[in-house]
């Protein structure tokens, strides 16, 4: 079973996670290079939707700051959603919620898309 699912909706791909846990390094490694790989494959517009994922281990923050920043170099915008209220507060607390742009639902998110000009 796939750790994630790629589909599109409003010209947006939306990655989300299937899986509750990303503990192992052997995870994060993978998890890493799929969700790069699927970040390069359509558009620029990516929305990653952790609303599956109740746990994850550092090195998976630094997978995803990775992928903001390769989406930053090729012109594609990442936003973040769907995250349990102590996942969020990983991001807050270390500084994270400044440089990625988190809604609490894909809705939210997709209609931050939609608008022309205007970045979180």
């Amino acid at each position: 079973m796939s750790e994630l699912i790629a589909t599109q909706k409003e010209g947006v791909l939306i990655i989300r996670f299937t899986v509750s846990r990303i503990m192992s390094g052997v995870d994060v490694a993978r998890i890493g290079e799929r969700l790069a790989n699927l970040a390069h494959s359509e558009g620029k517009k990516v929305l990653l939707d952790f609303a599956n994922l109740q746990q994850m281990c550092s090195p998976m923050l630094g997978k995803i700051l990775a992928l903001n920043k390769e989406c930053e170099q090729n012109g594609i915008t990442l936003r973040l959603c769907g995250m349990e209220s102590h996942i969020k507060e990983v991001f807050t607390t270390t500084g994270l919620n400044k440089l990625l742009k988190i809604h609490d639902t894909q809705e939210e998110a997709l209609a931050a898309f939609r608008k022309k000009g205007w970045f979180w």
